[in-house]
């Protein structure tokens, strides 16, 4: 699927945690020279479209690549970007200034390799450990348009969060507000931005055990199939994914219950991804991503006590 934008769901999903150490243009970039190979196989009519460079090592060399052409074009473009967009007084939506060159690295990184683990899902000539190995464990895991709509949705659900935090921080964002108190609603947005990430997760996770169990029940009982299924397996899954919702539903004004409950879960969210891991990879990728969400909740140790509280 040459230069598809369902790829870019990931980075969407992603930049309101990561905030300014993540580049979404570095992550584009790589996903762009990650399909130059399938492009040409197409054009050339080649049996096999996804080769050496849906490979780990392909990967890891893409993204390297990536990160070194992106470190010197991402600085123009980004002025060119952000000079357009207060023309037309959209400044507030990116970033201040370029991204440094961790945040490139990662997103040329984070964009190679997970543009493989996405096609490992669905592409059947993908054989992404080789040469170490010919198998391909995803392959399946996901169907063609469930993977596609998953990432339209967390790509969608990422932006509004985005757009969200930067339109909270929009007046001192560009217009030379007070430093301090532009990282403090930074570091404000960024905590409402991982709430928000969490509690749509917990919905989203809930969903998914209710519809499964409403099957489950379904087809071992006909009878018991009605209203009062689907409240059980709604109540059943909200309590499964306690570990999303609780940290992001305790208030601010209780810093010692917040940090009991995000230690509650990170506890829990590291241990389901060591448990999966042997397993299913997805979901142990899956835990370790609302994990970094979670840590974006901790509240900063340094300041008056009023602004440790936000």
């Amino acid at each position: 699927m040459p230069f598809t934008p369902f790829h870019m769901g990931v980075a969407l999903a992603l930049k309101p945690a990561a905030h300014r150490h993540f580049s979404l243009l570095a992550f584009g970039l790589a996903q762009v020279f990650m399909d130059l190979e399938p492009l040409v196989g197409m054009l050339n009519a080649w049996p096999r479209l996804h080769g050496w460079s849906h490979t780990v090592v392909g990967a890891l060399l893409i993204g390297g690549a990536s990160a070194l052409i992106a470190s010197l074009v991402l600085a123009p473009t980004l002025r060119f970007i952000h000079r357009k967009a207060r023309e037309n007084r959209l400044g507030w939506v990116f970033d201040p200034g370029p991204p440094d060159r961790a945040a490139i690295w990662t997103g040329a990184m984070v964009g190679s390799l997970s543009h493989i683990a996405l096609d490992a899902l669905i592409h059947h000539d993908m054989k992404p450990f080789a040469p170490f190995s010919q198998l391909n464990p995803l392959l399946g895991l996901l169907e063609h348009d469930t993977a596609y709509g998953l990432c339209a949705v967390i790509g969608a659900l990422g932006a509004l969060v985005w757009i969200a935090m930067r339109w909270r921080t929009r007046i001192h964002a560009f217009n030379g507000g007070h430093e301090q108190r532009t990282q403090r609603l930074q570091k404000q947005g960024v905590r409402g931005g991982a709430r928000i990430v969490l509690l749509v997760g917990a919905a989203l996770g809930a969903l998914f055990f209710a519809t499964n169990g409403v099957r489950y029940t379904r087809a071992m009982d006909s009878e018991l199939y009605g209203p009062s299924a689907w409240v059980f397996w709604s109540l059943f899954g909200a309590i499964v994914v306690f570990p999303l919702w609780l940290p992001a539903v305790v208030p601010a004004s209780r810093p010692r219950l917040q940090a009991l409950c995000r230690w509650v879960s990170i506890a829990c969210l590291l241990a389901l991804a060591i448990a999966a891991l042997p397993r299913s990879w997805p979901v142990a990728v899956t835990a370790l991503f609302f994990l970094a969400v979670v840590l974006c909740l901790r509240p900063r140790a340094s300041g008056s006590l009023s602004e440790r509280l936000l």
